[in-house]
């Protein structure tokens, strides 16, 4: 079975790649969070981790100066 999961981490700043104002359910509602999708395989046997990736909102997809920063995607490994 295959399981896609998005997190919302919180953030403080716009500055973090992909952090936006978006709805959050652990918040109740909209706050400055950074969102991650991951997919991960399960079955009776155990679970492992496929991929991950960090969604980018519309602002930030837009944005192509911020997108292309070089420091922007260093800090985010």
């Amino acid at each position: 079975m295959l399981i896609v999961d998005e997190t919302g981490d919180e953030k403080s700043s716009t500055d973090c790649v992909g952090a936006a104002r978006q709805y959050s359910g652990a918040l109740g509602g909209i706050g400055l969070r950074q969102v991650t999708v991951r997919l991960t395989y399960t079955s009776r046997h155990g679970h492992a981790p496929i991929d991950r990736a960090l969604y980018l909102g519309a602002e930030w997809a837009a944005d192509e100066e911020r997108r292309l920063r070089p420091i922007a995607w260093m800090s985010h490994q």
